[in-house]
C-alpha cells in the first residue's frame, strides 16, 4: 500500500502497483471523487461532474513504506486557464 500524506487525499491508501511509481501525480478532483474512491462498486464516473481543484502529490521514496506528499493544489477554473493558455 502507499499512502498520501496532506491535501485533499491525506490518509488515503493505495496498493501499490507492479513496477516503479510515477514521481509526480495529478489527482483530478470533482463533486463526485470522495464517494467513488470509497464505493468500489462504483467508480464509473457521472456524467456532468465539474473539475473543482487539481492536486498535485509528489513521490517520497525514501520513507518506508513510500508516500505520496501533497505539494500544492489550485482550483478547477485556475487549472483551465493554465491549460488554455498552453493550446
Amino acid at each position: 500500500m502507499i499512502e498520501f500524506i496532506g491535501g485533499p487525499f491525506d490518509g488515503h491508501q493505495q496498493p501499490l502497483a507492479n513496477g516503479s511509481q510515477a514521481s509526480e501525480i495529478l489527482c483530478f478532483i470533482t463533486k463526485d471523487t470522495f464517494r467513488q474512491l470509497h464505493r468500489s462498486e462504483n467508480r464509473e464516473s457521472s456524467s456532468g461532474s465539474t473539475l473543482t481543484s487539481v492536486a498535485l502529490y509528489e513521490l517520497d521514496a525514501v520513507s518506508d513504506p513510500p508516500t505520496y506528499r501533497h505539494a500544492g493544489s489550485i482550483g478547477g477554473q485556475s487549472f483551465g486557464e493554465v491549460i488554455a493558455e498552453l493550446s
